[in-house]
């Protein structure tokens, strides 16, 4: 479902004299429907990068990322825009979403894009939020005010709520205490196992070790090792010792 070859990102500094920063030099991967391919690496290897530019929110320096006949990388914005809209799910770290909207619509969102039934948006919603064990009394509150693992699951729900055929995931558990993160994986599984195609960024690796079907070590912009989940996990674990 997702191609993605010799992937590059550099960015200009132009406060610093146009300083050139290589943050993806060379990534490349495939995914296919059911799958989820994690990947790992130490802070600022390029993992959310990649991410982003996958998104479109950062516009890649070079390479392709095909998903099905269309080209991530160069497809004009609006093309990438509708994607968004109805086929690719992201999860972010942080929960952008307009102040003073209820929880349950900010989750039913992408249904009410695509022409759901405000009740029917609403009702399926709290059903996600249900499943990740946002309590009811919450459901009409504001996101701004619930805290950081309240705030990640409105972001995952909204993320899952309209049954994407590909999901990118950075760090979708990360603020979540036990209980709620068994209720994520639970999730996340469910939809891939219903034939969507994921990519996620991890620290956690017993998350890794529970999701993923195959798994990539990151490493300063580049892949550097590709494997089981085990596999990776193991060399990941190895490396951050001896670092």
């Amino acid at each position: 479902m997702l191609t993605v070859t010799a992937l590059r990102k550099t960015f200009t500094l132009h406060l610093l004299g146009g300083r050139e920063l290589p943050a993806l030099v060379d990534v490349s991967l495939t995914v296919g429907p059911g799958e989820l391919v994690a990947v790992l690496g130490p802070s600022g290897s390029g993992k959310s990068t990649l991410l982003k530019c996958l998104a479109r929110t950062y516009l890649p320096t070079g390479g392709s990322a095909m998903y099905g006949a269309v080209d991530l990388v160069t497809a004009p914005d609006h093309v990438i825009v509708a994607l968004r809209a109805t086929e690719i799910a992201v999860v972010s770290q942080f929960l952008h979403a307009v102040p003073r909207t209820p929880a349950d619509l900010v989750v039913a969102e992408p249904l009410l894009r695509n022409g759901v039934d405000r009740g029917a948006a609403r009702a399926a919603a709290r059903h996600v939020m249900d499943r990740l064990q946002l309590p009811p009394a919450l459901h009409d509150g504001y996101p701004a005010t619930f805290s950081g693992g309240e705030r990640q699951r409105v972001n995952l729900a909204r993320a899952l709520v309209n049954r994407p055929r590909l999901v990118l995931l950075d760090e979708p558990t990360s603020a979540l205490d036990p209980a709620t993160r068994t209720a994520a994986v639970g999730l996340i599984r469910e939809r891939v196992a219903t034939g969507a195609a994921a990519v996620g960024v991890f620290h956690d690796l017993r998350t890794v070790e529970e999701l993923a079907t195959r798994a990539l070590l990151v490493d300063r912009g580049r892949v550097v090792a590709e494997g089981t989940a085990t596999e990776i996990v193991s060399l990941s674990t190895k490396k951050a010792v001896a670092r």
